[in-house]
Protein backbone atom coordinates (compact mmCIF):
# COMPACT_ATOMS: atom_id res chain seq x y z
CA UNK A 1 0.00 0.00 0.00
CA UNK A 2 2.74 2.38 0.95
CA UNK A 3 4.54 1.46 -2.28
CA UNK A 4 1.43 2.43 -4.31
CA UNK A 5 1.14 5.78 -2.53
CA UNK A 6 4.84 6.33 -3.11
CA UNK A 7 4.52 5.61 -6.84
CA UNK A 8 1.46 7.87 -7.13
CA UNK A 9 3.41 10.63 -5.36
CA UNK A 10 6.30 10.29 -7.76
CA UNK A 11 3.92 10.51 -10.71
CA UNK A 12 2.30 13.66 -9.32
CA UNK A 13 5.72 15.26 -8.64
CA UNK A 14 6.82 14.33 -12.15
CA UNK A 15 3.68 15.90 -13.63
CA UNK A 16 4.25 19.08 -11.62
CA UNK A 17 7.89 19.30 -12.73
CA UNK A 18 6.88 18.66 -16.33
CA UNK A 19 4.19 21.36 -16.10
CA UNK A 20 6.62 23.90 -14.62
CA UNK A 21 9.24 23.03 -17.23
CA UNK A 22 6.69 23.39 -20.05
CA UNK A 23 5.52 26.80 -18.78
CA UNK A 24 9.14 27.97 -18.45
CA UNK A 25 9.93 26.76 -21.96
CA UNK A 26 6.88 28.49 -23.41
CA UNK A 27 7.74 31.71 -21.53
CA UNK A 28 11.36 31.58 -22.69
CA UNK A 29 10.26 30.97 -26.27
CA UNK A 30 7.89 33.92 -26.13
CA UNK A 31 10.64 36.14 -24.71
CA UNK A 32 13.13 35.05 -27.33
CA UNK A 33 10.61 35.60 -30.09
CA UNK A 34 10.10 39.23 -29.03
CA UNK A 35 11.71 41.81 -31.28
CA UNK A 36 14.78 43.32 -29.57
CA UNK A 37 14.46 46.93 -28.48
CA UNK A 38 16.61 49.12 -30.78
CA UNK A 39 19.18 51.28 -28.98
CA UNK A 40 21.40 53.78 -30.81
CA UNK A 41 24.70 54.86 -29.24
CA UNK A 42 26.45 57.91 -30.72
CA UNK A 43 29.82 58.68 -29.13
CA UNK A 44 32.20 61.56 -29.65
CA UNK A 45 35.64 62.39 -28.30
CA UNK A 46 36.99 65.95 -28.32
CA UNK A 47 40.69 66.22 -27.43
CA UNK A 48 41.72 69.53 -25.88
CA UNK A 49 44.88 70.98 -24.36
CA UNK A 50 45.04 73.03 -21.14
CA UNK A 51 48.26 74.02 -19.39
CA UNK A 52 50.26 71.60 -21.56
CA UNK A 53 48.00 68.71 -20.58
CA UNK A 54 45.82 66.89 -23.09
CA UNK A 55 42.27 66.19 -21.94
CA UNK A 56 39.58 64.24 -23.78
CA UNK A 57 35.96 65.33 -23.51
CA UNK A 58 33.72 62.31 -24.05
CA UNK A 59 30.04 62.45 -24.96
CA UNK A 60 27.73 59.45 -25.36
CA UNK A 61 24.09 59.65 -26.47
CA UNK A 62 22.25 56.43 -25.59
CA UNK A 63 18.97 56.69 -27.49
CA UNK A 64 15.99 54.40 -26.98
CA UNK A 65 14.45 54.13 -30.46
CA UNK A 66 11.65 51.80 -29.35
CA UNK A 67 8.12 52.53 -28.13
CA UNK A 68 8.87 50.91 -24.75
CA UNK A 69 10.83 52.19 -21.76
CA UNK A 70 14.10 50.43 -21.09
CA UNK A 71 16.38 50.23 -18.04
CA UNK A 72 20.12 49.94 -18.69
CA UNK A 73 23.48 50.02 -16.91
CA UNK A 74 26.18 52.00 -18.72
CA UNK A 75 29.93 51.64 -18.27
CA UNK A 76 32.92 53.57 -19.62
CA UNK A 77 36.26 51.85 -19.16
CA UNK A 78 39.38 53.99 -18.72
CA UNK A 79 42.93 52.57 -18.86
CA UNK A 80 44.68 52.89 -15.51
CA UNK A 81 47.34 55.27 -16.90
CA UNK A 82 44.57 57.68 -18.01
CA UNK A 83 42.90 57.89 -14.62
CA UNK A 84 44.38 60.94 -12.92
CA UNK A 85 42.86 63.57 -10.68
CA UNK A 86 43.23 67.36 -10.78
CA UNK A 87 41.00 70.41 -10.50
CA UNK A 88 40.16 70.02 -14.18
CA UNK A 89 39.52 66.27 -14.46
CA UNK A 90 37.78 63.99 -14.21
CA UNK A 91 34.54 66.01 -14.41
CA UNK A 92 31.08 64.67 -15.16
CA UNK A 93 27.62 65.72 -16.26
CA UNK A 94 26.81 69.33 -17.08
CA UNK A 95 30.18 70.44 -15.68
CA UNK A 96 31.79 68.67 -18.65
CA UNK A 97 29.24 69.66 -21.31
CA UNK A 98 30.70 71.46 -24.33
CA UNK A 99 28.87 74.13 -26.27
CA UNK A 100 29.28 72.07 -29.42
CA UNK A 101 26.45 70.32 -31.32
CA UNK A 102 26.35 66.53 -31.36
CA UNK A 103 25.73 64.93 -34.74
CA UNK A 104 23.40 61.98 -35.23
CA UNK A 105 21.13 60.78 -38.07
CA UNK A 106 18.43 63.30 -38.94
CA UNK A 107 15.90 60.45 -39.03
CA UNK A 108 16.35 59.95 -35.28
CA UNK A 109 13.91 61.91 -33.16
CA UNK A 110 14.88 62.53 -29.55
CA UNK A 111 11.85 63.83 -27.66
CA UNK A 112 13.67 64.40 -24.39
CA UNK A 113 16.94 63.56 -22.67
CA UNK A 114 18.48 63.05 -19.26
CA UNK A 115 22.03 64.24 -18.57
CA UNK A 116 23.64 61.77 -16.18
CA UNK A 117 25.65 63.01 -13.22
CA UNK A 118 28.63 61.48 -11.44
CA UNK A 119 29.04 57.72 -11.86
CA UNK A 120 30.22 55.05 -9.50
CA UNK A 121 33.99 54.74 -9.89
CA UNK A 122 35.25 51.17 -9.69
CA UNK A 123 38.99 50.53 -9.72
CA UNK A 124 40.25 47.27 -11.17
CA UNK A 125 43.72 45.80 -11.78
CA UNK A 126 44.69 47.75 -14.90
CA UNK A 127 41.63 49.91 -15.57
CA UNK A 128 39.00 52.11 -13.98
CA UNK A 129 35.27 51.95 -14.73
CA UNK A 130 32.77 54.77 -14.67
CA UNK A 131 29.39 53.08 -14.07
CA UNK A 132 25.86 54.51 -14.26
CA UNK A 133 23.51 51.82 -12.92
CA UNK A 134 19.82 51.17 -13.61
CA UNK A 135 19.22 54.16 -15.85
CA UNK A 136 15.66 54.30 -17.14
CA UNK A 137 15.32 55.59 -20.71
CA UNK A 138 11.80 56.31 -21.87
CA UNK A 139 10.64 55.62 -25.44
CA UNK A 140 12.30 57.90 -28.01
CA UNK A 141 14.38 59.58 -25.33
CA UNK A 142 18.09 59.56 -24.54
CA UNK A 143 20.47 59.28 -21.62
CA UNK A 144 23.54 61.46 -22.12
CA UNK A 145 27.00 60.98 -20.62
CA UNK A 146 29.50 63.83 -20.49
CA UNK A 147 32.93 63.60 -18.90
CA UNK A 148 36.40 65.14 -19.10
CA UNK A 149 39.32 62.79 -18.62
CA UNK A 150 43.10 62.96 -18.67
CA UNK A 151 44.53 61.96 -22.06
CA UNK A 152 48.26 62.67 -21.84
CA UNK A 153 50.85 65.43 -22.19
CA UNK A 154 50.32 68.04 -24.88
CA UNK A 155 53.42 66.86 -26.72
CA UNK A 156 51.66 63.55 -27.43
CA UNK A 157 50.59 65.25 -30.68
CA UNK A 158 54.18 66.19 -31.59
CA UNK A 159 56.17 64.28 -34.20
CA UNK A 160 59.85 64.67 -35.18
CA UNK A 161 58.81 66.58 -38.31
CA UNK A 162 55.79 68.42 -36.90
CA UNK A 163 52.52 66.94 -35.67
CA UNK A 164 50.55 63.73 -35.85
CA UNK A 165 46.93 64.14 -34.80
CA UNK A 166 45.15 60.77 -35.18
CA UNK A 167 44.96 60.30 -38.96
CA UNK A 168 46.22 63.79 -39.78
CA UNK A 169 49.91 64.48 -40.42
CA UNK A 170 51.26 68.04 -40.38
CA UNK A 171 54.89 68.45 -41.48
CA UNK A 172 56.41 71.79 -40.55
CA UNK A 173 59.49 73.46 -42.04
CA UNK A 174 60.39 76.72 -40.28
CA UNK A 175 63.27 78.99 -41.31
CA UNK A 176 64.66 82.28 -40.02
CA UNK A 177 67.18 84.54 -41.75
CA UNK A 178 68.54 88.04 -41.22
CA UNK A 179 68.28 90.02 -44.47
CA UNK A 180 69.56 93.33 -43.07
CA UNK A 181 70.53 94.81 -39.72
CA UNK A 182 67.67 93.89 -37.38
CA UNK A 183 65.47 92.95 -40.35
CA UNK A 184 64.49 89.30 -40.44
CA UNK A 185 62.42 86.97 -42.57
CA UNK A 186 60.54 84.15 -40.84
CA UNK A 187 59.20 81.40 -43.12
CA UNK A 188 56.58 78.83 -42.12
CA UNK A 189 56.03 75.96 -44.58
CA UNK A 190 53.44 73.20 -44.13
CA UNK A 191 52.48 69.89 -45.66
CA UNK A 192 49.18 68.53 -44.39
CA UNK A 193 48.13 64.96 -45.27
CA UNK A 194 45.38 62.49 -44.43
CA UNK A 195 47.33 59.35 -43.48
CA UNK A 196 44.23 57.39 -42.39
CA UNK A 197 41.84 55.27 -44.43
CA UNK A 198 38.90 57.49 -43.46
CA UNK A 199 37.75 60.79 -44.89
CA UNK A 200 38.45 63.85 -42.73
CA UNK A 201 35.63 66.40 -42.79
CA UNK A 202 35.42 70.15 -42.20
CA UNK A 203 39.14 70.57 -41.74
CA UNK A 204 40.42 73.97 -40.68
CA UNK A 205 44.11 74.46 -40.04
CA UNK A 206 45.04 77.55 -38.11
CA UNK A 207 48.29 78.87 -36.72
CA UNK A 208 48.58 81.75 -34.30
CA UNK A 209 51.89 83.55 -34.89
CA UNK A 210 52.48 85.86 -31.89
CA UNK A 211 54.68 88.93 -32.18
CA UNK A 212 53.83 90.72 -28.90
CA UNK A 213 53.79 89.14 -25.44
CA UNK A 214 51.28 90.92 -23.21
CA UNK A 215 51.66 92.10 -19.60
CA UNK A 216 55.16 90.72 -19.05
CA UNK A 217 57.27 93.88 -19.22
CA UNK A 218 57.99 96.44 -16.52
CA UNK A 219 54.77 97.62 -14.86
CA UNK A 220 52.81 95.07 -16.86
CA UNK A 221 53.69 96.50 -20.27
CA UNK A 222 53.55 94.53 -23.50
CA UNK A 223 56.80 93.40 -25.15
CA UNK A 224 56.84 93.52 -28.94
CA UNK A 225 59.45 91.04 -30.13
CA UNK A 226 58.89 91.35 -33.86
CA UNK A 227 57.36 94.20 -35.83
CA UNK A 228 55.80 92.67 -38.96
CA UNK A 229 56.20 95.01 -41.95
CA UNK A 230 54.83 92.71 -44.63
CA UNK A 231 53.79 89.13 -45.23
CA UNK A 232 53.39 86.73 -48.15
CA UNK A 233 50.83 83.90 -48.17
CA UNK A 234 50.26 80.98 -50.50
CA UNK A 235 46.95 80.67 -52.35
CA UNK A 236 44.00 79.88 -50.11
CA UNK A 237 45.64 81.04 -46.87
CA UNK A 238 43.90 83.88 -45.03
CA UNK A 239 45.18 86.11 -42.24
CA UNK A 240 43.80 88.34 -39.54
CA UNK A 241 44.99 89.92 -36.26
CA UNK A 242 44.20 87.96 -33.12
CA UNK A 243 44.77 87.94 -29.37
CA UNK A 244 45.07 84.56 -27.66
CA UNK A 245 47.60 82.64 -25.57
CA UNK A 246 50.84 81.61 -27.23
CA UNK A 247 52.45 78.18 -26.95
CA UNK A 248 53.74 78.98 -23.46
CA UNK A 249 50.32 80.03 -22.21
CA UNK A 250 51.06 83.79 -22.14
CA UNK A 251 48.49 86.19 -23.56
CA UNK A 252 49.85 87.49 -26.85
CA UNK A 253 48.99 89.59 -29.89
CA UNK A 254 49.82 88.54 -33.39
CA UNK A 255 48.41 87.18 -36.61
CA UNK A 256 46.30 84.11 -37.22
CA UNK A 257 46.75 82.34 -40.54
CA UNK A 258 44.18 79.76 -41.57
CA UNK A 259 43.09 77.59 -44.46
CA UNK A 260 40.24 75.11 -44.72
CA UNK A 261 38.88 72.20 -46.72
CA UNK A 262 35.42 70.63 -46.67
CA UNK A 263 36.92 67.15 -46.95
CA UNK A 264 40.36 65.55 -47.05
CA UNK A 265 40.30 62.10 -48.62
CA UNK A 266 42.68 59.29 -47.58
CA UNK A 267 46.15 60.02 -48.99
CA UNK A 268 45.23 63.58 -49.99
CA UNK A 269 47.80 66.24 -49.11
CA UNK A 270 48.27 69.99 -49.49
CA UNK A 271 51.23 72.34 -49.15
CA UNK A 272 51.07 75.99 -48.15
CA UNK A 273 53.20 78.69 -46.54
CA UNK A 274 53.36 82.06 -44.80
CA UNK A 275 56.39 84.38 -44.78
CA UNK A 276 56.70 87.29 -42.35
CA UNK A 277 59.25 90.07 -42.85
CA UNK A 278 59.86 92.64 -40.15
CA UNK A 279 62.09 94.23 -37.55
CA UNK A 280 63.69 92.24 -34.76
CA UNK A 281 63.05 94.39 -31.66
CA UNK A 282 64.71 92.34 -28.90
CA UNK A 283 67.90 90.32 -28.52
CA UNK A 284 66.20 87.75 -26.34
CA UNK A 285 62.78 86.11 -26.23
CA UNK A 286 60.76 83.48 -28.04
CA UNK A 287 57.96 83.45 -30.57
CA UNK A 288 56.05 80.25 -29.74
CA UNK A 289 53.24 79.58 -32.25
CA UNK A 290 50.02 77.82 -31.34
CA UNK A 291 48.45 75.32 -33.74
CA UNK A 292 44.66 75.04 -33.79
CA UNK A 293 43.02 72.13 -35.58
CA UNK A 294 39.27 71.90 -36.21
CA UNK A 295 37.98 68.81 -38.00
CA UNK A 296 35.79 65.74 -37.74
CA UNK A 297 37.07 62.25 -38.39
CA UNK A 298 35.84 58.70 -37.98
CA UNK A 299 39.25 57.46 -36.92
CA UNK A 300 41.01 55.60 -34.17
CA UNK A 301 38.95 55.57 -30.98
CA UNK A 302 40.50 57.49 -28.12
CA UNK A 303 38.37 55.69 -25.52
CA UNK A 304 36.64 52.33 -25.45
CA UNK A 305 32.99 52.26 -26.54
CA UNK A 306 30.41 52.56 -23.76
CA UNK A 307 29.13 49.13 -22.73
CA UNK A 308 25.39 48.64 -22.20
CA UNK A 309 23.64 45.95 -20.16
CA UNK A 310 19.90 45.42 -19.83
CA UNK A 311 17.58 42.69 -18.64
CA UNK A 312 15.55 43.27 -21.79
CA UNK A 313 16.49 41.97 -25.20
CA UNK A 314 18.15 44.94 -26.92
CA UNK A 315 19.80 45.53 -30.28
CA UNK A 316 22.59 48.15 -30.29
CA UNK A 317 23.60 50.32 -33.25
CA UNK A 318 26.76 52.41 -32.87
CA UNK A 319 28.50 55.38 -34.38
CA UNK A 320 31.71 57.01 -33.15
CA UNK A 321 33.59 60.08 -34.30
CA UNK A 322 36.35 62.38 -33.10
CA UNK A 323 35.83 66.12 -33.22
CA UNK A 324 39.01 68.12 -33.03
CA UNK A 325 38.71 71.68 -31.79
CA UNK A 326 42.12 71.58 -30.31
CA UNK A 327 44.83 74.17 -29.59
CA UNK A 328 48.29 72.58 -29.45
CA UNK A 329 51.58 74.34 -28.62
CA UNK A 330 53.87 74.07 -31.63
CA UNK A 331 56.68 71.51 -31.66
CA UNK A 332 59.09 74.27 -32.75
CA UNK A 333 59.62 77.93 -31.90
CA UNK A 334 61.65 80.96 -32.96
CA UNK A 335 64.36 81.87 -30.42
CA UNK A 336 65.73 85.44 -30.50
CA UNK A 337 69.44 85.95 -29.83
CA UNK A 338 71.77 88.94 -30.11
CA UNK A 339 72.42 88.90 -33.85
CA UNK A 340 70.11 86.17 -35.10
CA UNK A 341 66.88 84.23 -34.76
CA UNK A 342 67.03 80.44 -34.53
CA UNK A 343 64.42 77.73 -35.05
CA UNK A 344 64.64 75.25 -32.17
CA UNK A 345 62.60 72.34 -30.87
CA UNK A 346 60.15 73.51 -28.23
CA UNK A 347 61.42 70.88 -25.79
CA UNK A 348 64.83 72.64 -25.76
CA UNK A 349 63.32 75.75 -24.11
CA UNK A 350 62.48 74.79 -20.56
CA UNK A 351 61.38 78.27 -19.49
CA UNK A 352 60.34 81.28 -21.58
CA UNK A 353 62.37 84.47 -21.33
CA UNK A 354 59.20 86.47 -20.69
CA UNK A 355 56.40 84.78 -18.80
CA UNK A 356 53.28 85.39 -16.76
CA UNK A 357 52.51 82.70 -14.24
CA UNK A 358 48.82 81.97 -14.29
CA UNK A 359 46.79 79.79 -11.90
CA UNK A 360 45.63 76.38 -13.08
CA UNK A 361 42.84 76.79 -15.56
CA UNK A 362 39.58 74.91 -15.80
CA UNK A 363 38.57 73.87 -19.34
CA UNK A 364 35.88 76.18 -20.61
CA UNK A 365 35.07 74.75 -24.01
CA UNK A 366 36.68 74.47 -27.43
CA UNK A 367 38.73 77.12 -29.16
CA UNK A 368 36.55 79.25 -31.42
CA UNK A 369 38.51 80.02 -34.60
CA UNK A 370 38.20 83.27 -36.57
CA UNK A 371 36.54 81.43 -39.45
CA UNK A 372 33.66 79.15 -38.49
CA UNK A 373 32.98 76.09 -40.59
CA UNK A 374 29.42 75.48 -41.75
CA UNK A 375 28.80 71.86 -40.83
CA UNK A 376 26.10 69.42 -41.81
CA UNK A 377 23.10 69.14 -39.51
CA UNK A 378 23.52 65.41 -39.04
CA UNK A 379 25.72 62.45 -39.76
CA UNK A 380 24.44 60.71 -42.91
CA UNK A 381 22.62 57.43 -42.22
CA UNK A 382 25.17 55.64 -44.43
CA UNK A 383 27.89 56.36 -41.86
CA UNK A 384 26.20 54.30 -39.16
CA UNK A 385 27.89 50.97 -38.52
Amino acid sequence: MKSSYFKDGLVKVGLIIFFIFSISLIFSTLCLSEEPLPILVVERDVPQVFNHTAIVNHTAYVVNLSDTACKVTLESIIPENMYRKSKSYPRFGKDAQLDMPMYYPSQVEIKNFNVLGEPEIEKKIDEVSYIWRDISIQAHQAAIIYFDNYLGKANMFHAPDGFKISGLSVITDYRASMIDENVAQLSLNYTIKNISNQKIEFLQFELFFPDTIMNVGENGKNIRLFDVAKYCLSSGVQIQPWIIKDGFGNMAQGNSIFIQWKTLDPGEEHQFFAVFTGTKKYDKGEIYPLLIINCRMDGTKLLQPTTIESKKNISIGRFYYTQYSTAIPDSKLFKFEKEKIKVVAAKEVQKPTFATFLPEEVPSGPVIPPAIQKEEKAIPQTLLH
